[in-house]
């Protein structure tokens, strides 16, 4: 009795902690570029403003903005269960996705770019406000991608 209930609990942790992993689903953070921001900063990608789109300290006006790039990654969660006197046992969970947003724009007439790993709730929206801001089309990394920025 006490096995299973020790078995439940590390699939229950394993799965709350593989939760928390990645970025809020309303925020965004930055994973790199030129941008003179540190690597792993966590804000909000704010597009509601009719001139510029900021986050932290950083910001670009979108008539300065040159590309809008779209892709994501899927990756899978991982839950240990405890399997008594044979030890534990890996078992696959859900996927996981991770949206990642790359801003080219033009800094004193030298290119730049700002990488962000945004939220799944903020995605959607960050997207068509930057394309309709900004007057470029975004471009999908592949077919999937696509579908789920136009969803």
């Amino acid at each position: 009795m006490r096995r299973t209930i020790c078995g439940v609990l590390i699939v229950v942790l394993s799965v709350v902690a593989c939760g928390m992993a990645g970025v809020d689903s309303d925020k965004a953070v930055y994973v790199g570029g030129t941008a003179s921001l540190k690597q792993g900063t966590e804000s909000f990608l704010d597009a509601s403003d009719d001139k510029v789109v900021k986050f932290d300290a950083w910001q670009t006006s979108y008539d300065k903005i040159t590309a809008l790039d779209y892709g994501q990654h899927v990756g899978r969660h991982w839950a240990y269960a405890a399997l008594g006197l044979y030890g534990v046992l890996p078992i696959l969970l859900a996927k996981k996705r991770r949206h990642y947003l790359t801003v080219e724009y033009a800094d004193g007439g030298k290119a730049q770019a700002a990488i962000f790993e945004v939220g799944k709730e903020s995605i959607r929206s960050v997207l068509k406000t930057l394309e309709v801001r900004s007057g470029k089309k975004v471009q999908y990394e592949d077919k999937e991608a696509e579908k789920t920025g136009n969803k």
